[in-house]
């Protein structure tokens, strides 16, 4: 038998994607067990609000654009064509199905690690599918660290945050450095994330 692929799914509404995502991407798809990782984008987060959002294929898009040029990363639809809002486990479990090649695994920070007791059949999550925690300043993982299913990795990154480039570019300040000039590129180009255009 083949051995299955091991896949790193970091999910996120990636309103943009931005460069502290690709970071961690990257270590994890290059320093870790794993073959690759994909960005699960999430067109509704149950967590997000909505109004903060911007359209769907504008933020699937902008992460195709971030990943092209890296084999090791690329980006995943499938919660397109699920049930809204999206739920961590229907989608892992969706993606197992679809393709039993994969191995899955959970990519998440630390914040989210500490509050996954909120999310929906969590204990599911854990007993199922690996978690690759990476460390975020000031996050504690919490009791969940302790779970058999749970590693622990202090990627290297920079405090950055979807809501401060939105912030940023609302403002009219420089996203250089911040996000992919693809990104930028593309940000310009549509008029995403001014003042009057979420």
């Amino acid at each position: 038998m083949n051995k299955r692929i091991k896949t790193g799914c970091l999910f996120g509404s990636f309103n943009p994607i931005h460069n502290g995502h690709l970071m961690v991407a990257e270590y994890m798809a290059s320093q870790t067990d794993l073959d690759g990782v994909e960005f699960v984008v999430s067109p509704h987060s149950p967590f997000k609000d909505p109004d903060l959002m911007s359209d769907e294929l504008h933020r699937l898009e902008m992460t195709r654009l971030a990943l092209e040029d890296n084999p090791l990363l690329s980006v995943n639809d499938i919660e397109y064509g699920l049930g809204r809002p999206s739920y961590t486990i229907e989608t892992l479990t969706a993606l197992s199905i679809k393709h039993p090649e994969r191995e899955y695994s959970l990519i998440m920070g630390s914040d989210n690690l500490a509050g996954m007791r909120k999310w929906r059949d969590w204990e599911k999550i854990l007993d199922r599918y690996n978690c690759y925690v990476y460390l975020r300043p000031g996050a504690h993982p919490g009791d969940l660290i302790q779970h058999r299913g749970v590693e622990i990795f202090d990627v290297p990154s920079i405090h950055l945050s979807s809501t401060y480039i939105r912030d940023t570019l609302a403002n009219g300040y420089s996203t250089k450095y911040l996000i992919p000039g693809k990104v930028r590129a593309y940000i310009e180009e549509h008029g995403l994330y001014s003042t009057n255009n979420p």
